[in-house]
């Protein structure tokens, strides 16, 4: 067929050369709508280059017959154009998904799918009308195992398929991984979480592992002892007396998210590897993903050095004497155990950190395993052996257990991952009650474990789910109670389906409203573009169901008898010597010596948000204030003791400000022990420094304000534009810059009540050097806030994270506040590498490190669009790099909108 070359420049000639060519315009007309017709002729017109034009044809499939308009030969291959539909509801997605299956597999592999639409169409439906080979692979083998050979065997299905695409022919051998590995590239990560949930990937997922486990199992000799498959994409192979479990799925999510395709041949080498050598440990890319499974009958017989044995003993007696000492105002914990094989030493090192609120299992699992692997990645020094000196690392890392405290059932959680002599590896949980003791929980440890063992499940997340999942069958509102006086709601959406919903709903009130109890409606997912006063709400522990409640329009409600609640907090606090003194429903908590503040409405919020139970929320928040007072009064009379002989000390107990008045008579000096109670402990050496420099010494502090409160310093990119009018502004001093190249920084100094520019003339006084200042810049980091507005859009199924917000862009100068600003990304897929970057001073974008050029220009308007709507005025800085993200964020990111595209 000759090439229509200049066709183009001759106005009308597109239909004839349709017509031309054998294509039935009459009859792709009656196909399409006129819309889609006008689309598939302009569509053409851009194209500069086709061949050949083939009539409409139709499917005849198992499941009907479906109308193709049109298919097209270019110098790339086919295109196939498709009718668009009125609406994308999910059973247009699922019969598209499906057509798009049937011409893959009946026509062209490699063809091109087009939409004759040019309004946005689901990502998913977007990503499998691609022309690559993993998304035609994935629909050919979804249409092969769920309508047209269903009947067959699913390795037979594979291997049939993966000839009929590439011409090649795989057999149970560690080569066809390669060949998998191979053929089945994407040429970038998949940030789709609609891709990745998929039914077709799953499905074909679930093949893939049936056809690797296969060679696994013969390249190993060993037994499959449990085949994962639908249930969770995991095996587990006997080896020995051992059982080795292999996370196939998660491997596979692993790599397509991060790179784009599989590498299973990776992940054999690291299996042959540790089935021969158990002392042998997986790449870091792989460690999540292979595990040793030690079952619980054998845990007894480990056989382990006398001296590990005894200090895992006292580890545990440690922390039980803790938990009996310190009841509710126990932290949660974390222990590390560290083997010197140069004098056999096996030493203990504990810390403690604030209740990182798990909601599901898998969250502290990922926890404990995500510091395990920085730290392997890092591979710094963990400090020296008391006993010879000898320097520690990674490799004498040999236990690590976290501990998660759950006040109301005073009880600890435990988790710990165990390195053996043996070199296995594998993580136990177990419970450390105050009076039970420790009682093992086994290996595999899910919802119902944790019911049967705590009588709840550990956050009303999990009740939430089920309560979800069954209103997607009954399309019913579903109630479950949690405890007296609080309830967990789930309400479908009210549309022309189901109009009945709110009528079914107030049938449903009707016994809660017979009780007398005056219930408080709480949404926990508030409309898009709300915001959420907390990070941990909705769209972390629901991320699985993020499209039906941001957009759907199903409500995840909890009714609450919020006067009750309080009624029963003040009851609570009595008996711990504290009085709750409220206005409506704000406040103040009084042991009889201090005051704190205390919105309680805001707190209820927070409960609900992060789907705590009342009976937790009701021992936490005396736990906080008994730990807090405790603080304060130590603080108190550490100053009391240490200055009494100084000076004269006077305490307004409504704000914690001691006036400090100096027997020489020099000027006072006020210090707030509410506030620096929470940051340093008493007796400590900053506020030891603090206290004798104003009072010993009557000299300025850089670590406190005049009005008593402590302070910061933070560091900020500045734009030289803000700078001259910050300079031309006639407010004093210019502020202390630090050039860096073309980036101009300044620091923020003072409380959160009274933060300025740093002068230099501040730095004498303070009598600091730059070094010491950028020390202490690191050091206050944890008290720096920034308030942004996110926005994750999708562009070429790519993600990219738009930021808005005052000083945005300084939250790109540093590793941890980017991982900081990602946490709260809930649906984000940016997980090692990023690229920062930002032109003006208040606009941050953070995408994939290897995002196209062009894509970027684009979103980079977008988002001065977004900065000059919110600030007005520009102001430009150059801020371009890619970074390695760590295991963990810090800094305080606010959220004041919350936004996916």
């Amino acid at each position: 067929m000759p090439l229509f070359r200049d066709f183009f420049k001759k106005p009308g000639k597109v239909e004839e050369i349709l017509a031309g060519n054998g294509c039935d315009l009459k009859r792709i007309k009656k196909v399409l709508s006129p819309e889609n017709y006008s689309y598939i002729i302009s569509y053409l017109e851009k194209l500069q280059d086709f061949r050949c034009v083939k009539s409409p044809v139709q499917i005849v499939s198992p499941v009907g017959v479906f109308e193709i308009p049109l298919i097209v030969e270019s110098s790339e291959g086919f295109i196939v154009f498709f009718p668009a539909e009125k609406d994308y509801n999910e059973d247009a997605i699922n019969q598209t998904l499906l057509l798009i299956g049937l011409v893959k597999r009946s026509f062209y592999f490699d063809s091109k799918i087009v939409i004759t639409t040019d309004k946005p169409i689901p990502p998913v439906l977007r990503f499998f009308c691609e022309k690559n080979p993993l998304a035609a692979f994935v629909m050919v083998l979804y249409v092969n195992s769920t309508v047209v050979k269903k009947e067959k065997d699913p390795n037979v299905i594979l291997l049939e398929d993966f000839q009929d695409a590439f011409r090649v022919k795989l057999d149970f051998k560690s080569d066809s991984l390669i060949e998998l590995d191979k053929k089945l590239k994407y040429t970038k990560g998949i940030a789709i979480r609609e891709v990745l949930e998929s039914e077709p990937l799953n499905v074909a997922l679930d093949i893939i592992h049936g056809f690797i486990e296969q060679i696994f199992r013969n390249a190993l000799q060993a037994a499959v002892v449990e085949s994962g498959k639908i249930k969770n994409g995991r095996t587990h192979l006997l080896l020995k007396v051992f059982v080795l479990e292999l996370d196939f799925k998660g491997k596979a999510l692993f790599d397509l998210k991060k790179a784009g395709h599989f590498n299973f041949y990776g992940f054999f080498e690291d299996t042959v590897a540790m089935a021969e050598d158990p002392k042998k440990l997986p790449r870091t890319e792989n460690m999540p993903f292979i595990e040793w499974r030690v079952m619980p009958d054998q845990i007894r017989h480990i056989a382990r050095p006398v001296q590990m044995i005894t200090t895992l003993e006292e580890m545990d007696r440690l922390r039980q004497r803790t938990l009996d000492k310190f009841g509710n105002t126990v932290f949660c914990g974390w222990n590390d155990l560290f083997y010197c094989r140069k004098c056999n030493n096996v030493e203990m090192r504990r810390k403690y950190y604030r209740n990182k609120m798990f909601n599901t299992i898998e969250e502290m699992k990922g926890f404990l395993l995500e510091h395990i692997i920085y730290r392997r990645i890092l591979g710094d020094d963990e400090g020296m052996c008391i006993k010879c000196g000898d320097s520690l690392n990674w490799e004498n890392l040999v236990y690590s257990q976290v501990q998660n405290y759950l006040p109301d059932k005073k009880a600890d959680l435990q988790l710990s991952f165990d390195r053996l002599g043996s070199g296995q590896f594998f993580y136990m949980w177990q419970m450390n009650k105050q009076d039970q003791g420790i009682r093992r929980l086994g290996v595999d440890f899910a919802n119902k474990e944790f019911f049967a063992n705590f009588a709840r499940f550990m956050s009303i997340a999990a009740i939430f789910e089920t309560l979800l999942r069954k209103c997607f069958r009954t399309n019913k509102a579903e109630i479950k109670t949690i405890e007296e006086g609080c309830h967990a709601l789930v309400i479908p959406p009210s549309d022309e389906n189901n109009p009945y919903v709110f009528a079914a709903f107030r049938e449903l009130m009707k016994p809660l409203e017979e009780t007398g109890r005056k219930f408080r409606t709480y949404v926990l997912n508030v409309d898009k573009g709300k915001k959420l006063i907390h990070k941990d709400g909705f769209n972390k522990w629901a991320a699985e169901f993020r499209k039906p409640l941001t957009y759907e329009g199903y409500q995840l409600i909890m009714l609450l008898d919020i006067d009750d609640l309080k009624v029963q907090l003040e009851k609570t606090l009595i008996n711990h010597g504290i009085i709750f003194h409220s206005e409506g429903l704000s406040g103040f908590m009084d042991d009889g010596k201090y005051r704190l503040p205390f919105n309680y409405e805001y707190e209820a919020w927070k409960m609900v948000q992060t789907v705590r139970y009342p009976s937790e929320f009701l021992a936490y928040t005396v736990a906080d204030f008994m730990g807090r007072f405790s603080r304060i009064s130590d603080l108190h009379t550490w100053l009391a003791n240490n200055f009494e002989n100084e000076a004269h000390l006077f305490i307004d107990r409504d704000t914690g400000i001691i006036t400090i008045t100096p027997a020489d008579g020099r000027a006072p000096v006020r210090i707030n022990i509410y506030e620096f109670a929470e940051r340093y402990m008493a007796g400590g050496p900053e506020i030891t420094e603090i206290a004798k420099t104003v009072i010993t010494n009557g000299k300025p502090s850089p670590g406190i304000c005049a009005c008593g409160d402590p302070t910061s310093f933070f560091i900020r990119l500045i734009s030289q534009k803000k700078l001259d009018e910050v300079a031309a502004s006639g407010n004093g001093a210019k502020p202390y810059v630090l050039n860096q190249g073309d980036k101009n920084y300044v620091f923020l100094w003072g409380c959160k009540k009274h933060l300025r520019y740093l002068t230099e003339e501040d730095l004498n006084s303070f009598e600091m050097t730059r070094q010491m200042l950028l020390s202490q810049v690191l050091e206050d980091m944890k008290h720096d806030c920034f308030e942004l507005e996110i926005c994750i859009e999708q562009y070429n199924n790519r993600e990219y994270i738009s930021i808005v917000g005052k000083d945005a862009a300084s939250a790109g100068s540093e590793a941890h506040l980017v991982k900081a600003i990602l946490n709260q990304c809930y649906s984000t897929l940016i997980t090692e590498q990023a690229l920062v970057i930002s032109d003006c001073q208040d606009g941050l974008l953070i995408a994939y490190a290897d995002a196209p050029a062009d894509d970027l220009v684009e979103i980079g308007k977008r988002l001065r669009q977004r900065v000059k709507q919110k600030f007005e005025v520009l102001y430009p800085v150059s801020l371009v790099h890619k970074i390695t993200l760590p295991s963990e964020g810090w800094g305080n990111i606010e959220i004041s909108g919350f936004e996916i595209l």
